[in-house]
Parts: structure tokens; C-alpha cells; sequence
């Protein structure tokens, strides 16, 4: 990330930070944004530790980063922010969420 930041600096001029930090919490707004609405007195959905999984995986960014390699003929860097979100989670502890068995 950091070496994104610097070469577009460098190279490019200016740093479009927003995208980074858009992509950095993308994961965590498209699966909280509907368990939370959908939550009924605390209780997490079944389907909610699948949603959640699925957008913080590497096999998703992965497939996404490259599928717009071959459209656009040129990698989207904002998208290492996701990248990012994914190895901190997994470097300070957080795990995927087993799914609930209610």
C-alpha cells in the first residue's frame, strides 16, 4: 500500500486517498450494512457469516483485481485498500465467522 501511495506521488502526482480508504472499508460496509439491518434483537443471520466470509477472502479480491486487469488492460490500484483490510484482519487475530447453526 504503502509503495502504491508513494509511486503515484512520485510518478503520477497527487494521491486520489479516498478510493484507498473506500476500497479499505468496502468489506465491512457490504457485510454489516445488511446483517445489521436485517437483525432482529442482537441475533446474527444465518446467511451472515457467509456474506461476511465471502467479502473478506482473498479468492474474491483476487478474482475481482484480475477480472479488471483483463477488461481494462491496467491494474486498479485502490484496490490493495481491500487487500489491505483483509491481511490486517488475519495479522491481528481476526478469523472468518464459523456459521451459526440456529
Amino acid at each position: 500500500m504503502a509503495g502504491y501511495l508513494v509511486w503515484r506521488g512520485v510518478f503520477i502526482g497527487g494521491v486520489d486517498i479516498w478510493q484507498i480508504v473506500f476500497w479499505a472499508v468496502f468489506p465491512d460496509i457490504v457485510s454489516f450494512v445488511p446483517i445489521g439491518l436485517s437483525t432482529k434483537q442482537g441475533d446474527w443471520p444465518k446467511w451472515g457469516s457467509t456474506l461476511y466470509n465471502a467479502f473478506h477472502t482473498l479468492l474474491l479480491w483476487g478474482l475481482l483485481f484480475f477480472s479488471l486487469f483483463i477488461v481494462f488492460h491496467n491494474l486498479y490500484w485502490p484496490l490493495l485498500g481491500w487487500l489491505g483490510h483483509i491481511t490486517m484482519d488475519r495479522a491481528v487475530g481476526y478469523a472468518l465467522r464459523k456459521n451459526s447453526q440456529t
